[in-house]
């Protein structure tokens, strides 16, 4: 009987040193791509979403909006902006004035975004302008991550080319284009 607990204490202690092991990990890594899009929307970005892509992606474009002599843009929209990259950038905007084809008359209208209001150029000179006014400024941090943020795009028509503009459906364009710093 000893020698049998003999060998079994020889068998265990030689097997606890087989079965031990240091201490293991295992690392994770992952690459985060850039993410810097912008779109025209119906609606704000809510305050408390100013970090969820996806209530970034559910927000609904406007691609058109009615405008009127004494209200301007029909329905709301804002341009929403939603940025994790480092790299600072900014937004500029140009408009032309509302044209009709075989109307020699244009509407001019002036378009605020946030707090700064640019006036509507004649169709062809917004047209071949690159030139474009600052908007807004979106500042890259690396310790926010994504940021989301909405500024409202409204318009007024000046009422004085309205009123003395010949008859017919006339359109105009806001242009917006993306400048990295």
């Amino acid at each position: 009987m000893k020698k049998t607990i003999a060998i079994l204490l020889v068998l265990v202690i030689g097997m606890a040193g087989v079965f031990a092991a240091d201490d293991a990990s295992l690392k994770l890594t992952t690459s985060v791509g850039t993410l810097t899009e912008f779109k025209i929307t119906q609606e704000a970005i809510g305050t408390s979403d100013t970090h969820d892509y996806s209530k970034f992606t559910a927000l609904g474009v406007r691609n058109t909006s009615e405008v009127s002599r004494n209200s301007g843009i029909a329905d709301a929209a804002y341009i929403t902006v939603a940025n994790n990259s480092t790299t600072d950038y900014s937004i500029g905007v140009k408009a032309s004035k509302l044209a009709a084809d075989g109307i020699g008359t244009t509407i001019g209208y002036n378009v605020t975004v946030g707090t700064v209001t640019v006036a509507a150029l004649e169709p062809l000179a917004a047209s071949t302008s690159t030139t474009y006014t600052e908007v807004i400024k979106v500042v890259g941090t690396a310790e926010n991550g994504l940021t989301i943020a909405s500024e409202q795009i409204t318009a007024s028509i000046i009422t004085n080319e309205y009123d003395s503009a010949a008859a017919g459906s006339y359109e105009g364009f806001i242009y917006f284009n993306v400048t990295a710093e």
